[in-house]
């Protein structure tokens, strides 16, 4: 009988040994943005400013770029799986920007077996999706809310007062708007939103927005290679030396003072080193033990602190004959 071994995608790294700083001798580099974290939003938006002429740095706790777009290699043949980050919507900007650094994508596939299982107790679960005609007349519907608020598609631009439909939990929307033969395929494509429904509109049409449901319509795209990590790889030669890996941030200091005067000083494997940078762009979330050392102000601690974290579970079968 074979034998399912369950792999967890997560990269278990030793921690990194830091150096240890002494302040008279701490290397002082000037940049326009100081970047903090390396996930795709960091990367993506260093690219854009690089190439509008600023200067710019990333500093990212890993030791690679990518955040949660992960890439597992079978270490006896060499055959590569993405995890976390798999597909993306059939955009130009999509497209053009996996071009860019010749990693060739391609449909992902239409359909694909699956099964539905409790982790817990290994029993597969009984689940009859829902019929594409249902599906397709749902998602229609769906789609003529979405387009009543515009102001989502590029960032949170709401109207004052907030329409009362953004507040609604999504459990109370679908209920509201007779959209439950959506509610399997959000869940499955939402991850993160969690537990879903509680989340409030706001989140799930900005997560479920007009380039999400043209790859439900078109299919999505993916790496032709498998292999998501060769993007951040090429990003982070392109980058070069404005890339600080395995980094902590020891301290900020900030002011509007002068142009260079948002003071950082991190600490990494080799040495330590204080950014004197024009602005700040935070990539990473911003949840209470990744900002401990920001100085925040009364307000802005106020607003973070109604954050919380939201995730989901990669996990790898493989199968051995004995």
């Amino acid at each position: 009988m074979p034998t399912l071994l369950l792999f967890l995608t997560l990269l278990l790294y030793p921690l990194p040994a830091f150096s240890a700083c002494d302040l008279r001798s701490v290397e002082f580099v000037r940049k326009d943005v100081l970047i903090f974290g390396g996930g795709s939003s960091g990367t993506y938006a260093a690219v854009k400013l690089r190439d509008s002429g600023k200067s710019v740095m990333i500093i990212e706790s890993k030791r690679t770029l990518g955040g949660h777009a992960e890439t597992w290699t079978d270490p006896l043949t060499g055959y590569t799986i993405d995890a976390g980050a798999t597909v993306f919507p059939p955009v130009k900007r999509v497209k053009d920007y996996f071009s860019r650094w010749g990693v060739e994508l391609s449909k992902a596939r239409a359909k694909v077996d699956q099964k539905y299982v409790d982790f817990e107790t290994g029993i597969e679960v009984n689940f009859q999706p829902t019929d594409t005609e249902d599906f397709e007349a749902a998602l229609r519907l769906y789609e003529n809310q979405l387009d009543k608020h515009p102001g989502l598609k590029n960032g949170f631009n709401l109207t004052d007062p907030v329409h009362p439909d953004l507040l609604l939990s999504f459990r109370d929307f679908i209920e509201k708007y007779k959209l439950q033969d959506l509610a399997s395929t959000i869940f499955r494509i939402n991850q993160g939103l969690v537990p879903l429904l509680d989340v409030s509109m706001l989140y799930v049409f900005k997560s479920l927005n007009k380039d999400q449901l043209l790859a439900l319509r078109n299919n999505y795209l993916t790496t032709s290679r498998h292999n998501i990590r060769a993007l951040y790889q090429k990003i982070a030669d392109f980058l070069g030396p404005n890339v600080l890996l395995d980094t902590r941030v020891i301290d900020i200091s900030r002011s509007t003072d002068r142009e260079y005067d948002h003071r950082v000083l991190v600490n990494t494997t080799k040495s330590c080193r204080t950014i004197l940078a024009g602005q700040l762009l935070v990539t990473m979330p911003p949840l209470p033990n990744e900002r401990s050392t920001f100085p925040l102000l009364g307000r802005e601690r106020d607003l973070f602190d109604k954050f919380h974290a939201g995730g989901y579970y990669s996990a790898i079968l493989k199968k051995h004959r004995t």
